[in-house]
């Protein structure tokens, strides 16, 4: 019987799976077999699809989650320097800095970073209050010096 498309066929098949007892345990008895078939033909399979897909999927989800990213970074950098931790809303220390880059005092624009005023690599902490917001640029030319 010809399908219209993937919906049809998949309703189809969840309608029968629900109400055929023996459909869904003929299936459950051989998907394993299947499975195993499949496995034995194609031994590495999951490491090559992996290797093929994985880092696509790391590298969407970074670009989806700038913020977190760096969040996760910063408190990894802190924890190797064993300083103090507090999980922040980056989104408050950019509404504290009211418009006002932390670093040269110029009006905020995009892109806007979130600077340690004391860098981790002196002893400064992954605080609220030592977080500043300051632009891309200036952030980058300041490196780990302390103004």
């Amino acid at each position: 019987m010809p399908y219209k498309n993937n919906e049809d066929r998949n309703r189809r098949y969840k309608e029968r799976w629900s109400n055929d007892p023996d459909f869904r345990k003929r299936l459950q008895e051989s998907r394993p077999k299947t499975l195993k078939k499949f496995r034995n033909n194609h031994p590495n399979y999951d490491s090559e699809w992996a290797r093929k897909n994985n880092y696509k999927a790391q590298k969407a989800w970074k670009l989806r989650n700038k913020g977190r990213v760096n969040g996760y970074v910063a408190a990894r950098y802190a924890k190797l320097h064993t300083t103090k931790i507090e999980r922040i809303d980056y989104s408050q220390v950019i509404e504290q800095a009211n418009g006002v880059c932390g670093i040269c005092g110029g009006e905020l624009y995009p892109p806007v970073e979130i600077d340690h005023i004391i860098p981790l690599s002196k002893g400064g902490t992954h605080t609220r209050d030592n977080l500043q917001a300051s632009h891309a640029q200036c952030n980058r030319s300041k490196h780990t010096r302390i103004l």
